[in-house]
C-alpha cells in the first residue's frame, strides 16, 4: 500500500497552488522507505523545500526508529498510538530516547497524546 494514497497527490496539488508547504506530517510511517517514497512524490510535485515530519505510531516504527530519524526531517511521537503496541511501564523511557535521539541530531521533535 503506498505511502500517500492518490487521494492525497491530489489534495497536495491543489493545496500546493494557493499554499507554500513547509511541512507534511507523515502518518503511520512504517520505514524509511515511507520517507523515501514521500520524497519522490514531493518532488514530483515540485515541492523539494517541503519537509516530512514522520509519525511514530506503531513497534514496527520503533523498530525501524533509527533509520526513519536518518531520512525525516523531524519526528511526532504518538503516544497514544504506541502505548498500545508497548507495556505502559516502558513509555516513559521511549519518549525520552526519541526526545534525546532528536535533540542530538537537531531535528524537532513532538509528542502528542493520541
Amino acid at each position: 500500500m503506498p505511502v500517500l494514497a492518490e487521494s492525497d497527490v491530489e489534495k497536495l496539488k491543489i493545496l500546493k497552488k494557493e499554499f507554500e508547504i513547509d511541512w507534511l506530517a507523515l502518518s503511520y510511517c512504517r520505514s524509511a522507505s515511507d520517507i523515501q517514497e514521500a520524497q519522490q512524490v514531493l518532488f514530483s510535485l515540485g515541492m523539494q523545500g517541503t519537509k516530512i515530519l514522520a509519525k511514530v505510531e506503531s513497534r514496527q516504527a520503533l523498530v525501524e526508529f533509527r533509520h526513519i530519524l536518518r531520512y525525516a526531517d523531524g519526528l511526532i511521537l504518538s503516544r497514544g498510538m504506541v502505548g498500545l503496541d508497548v507495556p505502559s511501564e516502558k513509555m516513559c523511557l521511549i519518549q525520552k530516547t526519541i526526545l534525546s535521539a532528536c535533540n542530538v541530531v537537531g531535528k524537532p521533535v513532538m509528542i502528542t497524546r493520541v
